[in-house]
C-alpha cells in the first residue's frame, strides 16, 4: 500500500483545528481525483487510499465524496475494479 509519489498539500495541523473549511476549488477536486487514480493503479481498496489521503493530509470525507462521484460516473470500471480486488483477495488467502 505505497503511493509515495502521490503529493498532497497538508494543510498545517493548528490551521485544521482553529479555521473553518475552506472552500474547495475545482483544482483541490482534480488534485484528490489524480491521486485516487493514482492509488486505483496500485490496486488499494476505497479504504486504503481513503486513509493514504487522510495522512497526506486530505479529509476523508472529501476522499470519500471523490471516489463515490468517480464510481457514478464510471459504474462498468468499479463493477470490474471490484471483481479484481475480490479476485486478488481470495487467490491471496488460498495461496498461504
Amino acid at each position: 500500500m505505497c503511493c509515495s509519489s502521490v503529493y498532497v498539500q497538508p494543510a498545517p495541523a493548528a490551521a485544521k483545528a482553529q479555521q473553518p473549511p475552506a472552500q474547495v476549488t475545482a483544482a483541490d477536486v482534480q488534485q484528490v481525483h489524480a491521486a485516487i487514480e493514482h492509488c486505483l493503479s496500485r490496486h488499494m481498496t476505497k479504504l486504503e487510499a481513503v486513509q493514504l489521503l487522510a495522512r497526506l493530509g486530505v479529509a476523508p470525507k472529501f476522499s470519500l465524496l471523490v471516489w463515490e462521484r468517480l464510481e457514478a460516473e464510471n459504474p462498468e470500471f468499479f463493477q470490474a475494479y471490484y471483481q479484481q480486488l475480490e479476485a486478488t483477495a481470495e487467490f491471496e488467502r488460498f495461496r498461504l
